[in-house]
């Protein structure tokens, strides 16, 4: 009978002692993670795309438009300022035969946008809030972005963040046709 008890309790002990282990690793097991829900697919403008007919935005005015895509709160807008200062200045005093236009497409609503372009004295032709329900249809990866675009508002060229020097050069070249 002794032996039988003892085997029992050696038996419920053991079973007790599996169940205790294995709880204890499946809880060190690191869980596994969900899979990732699928991201939307974000397509940024290209060279060849043709710019939305965002409201106020007058392309047929000028031969050439700069887009700057900027924002009030943007760090690198801020420190490329003095670019944009004299952008439309260096363009002028160069010359090109054609007339350039230079507009502000932001995400700001129109009195941020008008303050922000008055304090820093940018000399802009306009300056086009895009509303929220429009902000999708401005495929920038960032800001700022600078667009150049021909009068029927196909892109020729951009360039996203602070410019060195030598991509300040190449925005005024391809604004002037001069290297």
């Amino acid at each position: 009978m002794r032996t039988t008890l003892d085997t029992v309790t050696n038996v419920a002990t053991l079973v007790v002692s599996a169940a205790i282990l294995l709880s204890l690793a499946m809880r060190a097991r690191p869980p596994q993670p969900l899979p990732a829900a699928p991201q939307p697919t974000v397509s940024f403008f290209q060279r060849g795309d043709t710019i939305p007919a965002f409201e106020g935005l007058r392309l047929h005015d000028a031969d050439k438009t700069l887009l700057l895509v900027l924002k009030h709160d943007c760090r690198f807008c801020a420190e490329s300022l003095p670019f944009y200062q004299r952008l439309p200045q260096d363009v002028q005093s160069r010359g090109s035969g054609q007339r350039t236009q230079f507009v502000m497409l932001t995400v700001d609503d129109a009195g941020t946008a008008g303050r922000y372009v008055a304090d820093n004295k940018l000399m802009l032709n306009s300056v086009v809030p895009i509303p929220s329900s429009k902000r999708e249809q401005l495929r920038v990866p960032g800001t700022p972005t600078l667009i150049l675009v021909d009068r029927a508002g196909v892109i020729q060229q951009m360039w996203l963040g602070k410019l060195d020097a030598s991509r300040e050069a190449q925005v005024i070249s391809a604004l002037t046709g001069h290297s």
